[in-house]
């Protein structure tokens, strides 16, 4: 269930350009105060 969750929770998902981070860990890189994510779209390929 965890794996499952981590898989599709976007922060916890990992970061396209470098496998190896999750989303959340590049965006307290960024550092930036009130960075936040508005909005975005899921795409699943096949069934």
């Amino acid at each position: 269930m965890n794996k499952f969750k981590e898989e599709n929770a976007l922060l916890t998902q990992a970061w396209v350009i470098e496998p190896k981070k999750k989303v959340k860990d590049v965006m307290k890189e960024l550092n930036i105060a009130d960075l936040k994510i508005k909005e975005f779209i899921r795409f699943k390929i096949g069934e």
